[in-house]
């Protein structure tokens, strides 16, 4: 059993990522702009994270396109989050230019949204059950 932040803010995203971990044995926490992802992530130290690339910076700012990047960077240059893997989730349109973005910044992998069912979560139980069995290696 895992402990798995769910950083997107996107509502039924969250409701529907975190009824699945809760299924697959997770405990899940969720955060629905970057600045929270930052504090419960240094707070919770979770054993992952799935980040969308694109939110809100925090309550009461807009959507920026760089958020998730920003996270991503502050989370690997602190020393309490720095090995907390990454997994970047993007509904974006530049899926190829984001991809390296995010990678560089430390993500170990990227899914593209919306996860489709029944194959598409299955595909993504396994990128994040591969993540987690290397964090415990």
């Amino acid at each position: 059993m895992a402990r798995i932040l769910i950083a997107d803010d996107d509502w039924d995203t969250r409701d529907i990522l975190s009824r699945k971990f809760n299924a697959w044995n997770h405990t899940v926490m969720m955060a629905s702009n970057a600045a929270d992802a930052v504090t419960l992530a240094c707070a919770e130290i979770p054993d992952l994270i799935i980040l969308d690339s694109r939110m809100n910076l925090s309550a009461n700012e807009d959507v920026d396109d760089c958020a998730g990047l920003q996270v991503a960077k502050c989370l690997k240059a602190r020393a309490e989050t720095s090995s907390i893997p990454i997994i970047a989730l993007t509904g974006h349109l530049l899926v190829k230019d984001l991809r390296r973005l995010m990678v560089s910044a430390g993500c170990v992998a990227f899914v593209e949204k919306p996860i489709m069912p029944i194959t598409g979560y299955q595909e993504f139980r396994k990128i994040v059950e591969e993540v987690l069995a290397k964090r415990q290696a």
